[in-house]
């Protein structure tokens, strides 16, 4: 190989990358050995495009390589302990944060222990018994496709049977791991509190130790009894656990959640929220067997937008601050919980639940729709669709490609 500036490389390598030519990109890189461009800088790039044009395992040596060179900034070790992890390195993850921890880089909230937690869950916990167990759900009558989910709750609207369909993904994967004395007591205390307060940050805007412990406490307990009265739960499915290594320790710690509690609901995708909504719009094949929707969001008017494109006079909109993830105009200044949260409370505790209540809340979520089903309605937690229905595709990038906006005439 002809050796050219490491600059005029880059830049080839860039354009081939924005325009997504990544095999020209591949073709480029695979012939780059390590002593070519042999400092730590040079081979952290290098790496990261390695990485990011599918070359992982070759990026990995070369930020090894960097690493062992003395690289220590912190950007450069959360690319590297998150490509370990990728690539299923978990042992190599602990031992590169103990030489960390040596060296006093480790603070107490850097996100350096979110790497090693999920790396000690891994070791700790069953991963070939937990994939067995959901393939077999998987394969049998407890798991349902999107048609049956959507027969289903046509059928609970059509009869008024009051009913929740939760999903739960690797954000509630890490509060549970948190939660519960089995996950966390695998932990020490510093990599706990970074993954609560990763998400605390990211669902309401703040410290969880900022919340009294009895408020958090009763939380714990209401999104655990949401599990258990749920009808329908969307989990990760085998394909997940499988190629998802760099959550695979908080999925794992789920899953085994899930199964000691015994419960026998049905089960489908975590993703079931996309699936119906590519097979029926706007779920307008919900909303035109229901007399009456509800929709919790932080999107103002939504219930009224998808009402009148069925002409449904009877809407209401619950608007909730939203998640740190969606522009700011919809964060609003009011804390979601436990201020917000405990004023929706009584709303369920003075009215009774009539129709199809969309949720789109985060984890609270979860709870709403278990307190829509117990004063007699039906709850779909549809996520964030809703960010897609209203124009905002930036909250789950590449997954909502195929998700329609609401037309401005309903507004």
């Amino acid at each position: 190989m002809i050796l050219i500036e490491f600059n005029e490389l880059i830049s080839k390598i860039d354009k081939c990358l924005s325009e997504n030519n990544y095999l020209e990109a591949r073709e480029i890189l695979s012939d780059i050995k390590i002593d070519y461009y042999y400092n730590l800088e040079n081979l952290w790039i290098l790496g990261k495009k390695m990485w990011k044009s599918g070359l992982s395992y070759k990026g990995l040596d070369f930020l090894r390589a960097s690493y062992n060179l003395g690289n220590r900034n912190y950007e450069f070790l959360t690319d590297f302990l998150s490509l370990l992890s990728g690539e299923r390195q978990y042992d190599e993850v602990l031992i590169v944060k103990s030489v960390l921890e040596y060296e006093g880089l480790v603070e107490a909230n850097s996100y350096i222990n979110y790497f090693s937690a999920n790396a000690k869950l891994v070791k700790g916990l069953d991963f070939e018994n937990t994939l067995a167990r959901i393939e077999g759900i998987e394969n049998s009558d407890k798991w349902l496709v999107a048609t049956n989910v959507l027969k289903i709750l046509k059928h609970a609207l059509e009869n008024q049977i009051p009913y929740s369909l939760i999903r739960l993904g690797d954000g509630e994967a890490k509060y549970t791991v948190f939660n519960e004395n089995l996950f966390r007591n695998m932990l020490t205390s510093n990599e706990a509190d970074v993954l609560i307060n990763q998400m605390w940050h990211n669902w309401f805007g703040y410290n969880f130790y900022d919340v009294e412990k009895k408020d958090t406490n009763e939380l714990w307990n209401l999104y655990s009894s949401s599990i258990d009265n749920s009808d329908i739960i969307g989990i990760s499915e085998s394909t997940r656990l499988k190629l998802d290594s760099g959550h695979r320790g908080f999925l794992l710690s789920q899953e085994r959640f899930l199964k000691d509690k015994n419960i026998n609901p049905f089960y489908t995708s975590s993703f079931i929220h996309f699936d119906l909504s590519r097979i029926t719009y706007f779920l307008d094949d919900l909303i035109k067997v229901t007399d009456s929707i509800c929709v919790i969001s932080p999107h103002k008017n939504m219930a009224g937008k998808l009402a009148k494109l069925h002409s449904k006079e009877n809407y209401l909109d619950i608007v909730i601050p939203g998640e740190r993830r969606l522009p700011s105009h919809l964060l609003e200044t009011s804390n979601h919980f436990p201020d917000v949260f405990n004023d929706i409370r009584k709303i369920f505790e003075n009215r009774p639940a009539k129709g199809l209540y969309l949720v789109a809340a985060g984890l609270l979520g979860k709870v709403y729709c278990d307190m829509v089903k117990k004063s007699g309605g039906v709850a779909v937690d549809i996520g964030s669709i809703v960010d897609g229905w209203s124009g905002i595709y930036s909250t789950r990038p590449g997954q909502m490609d195929d998700i329609k906006t609401i037309p401005d005439s309903t507004s």
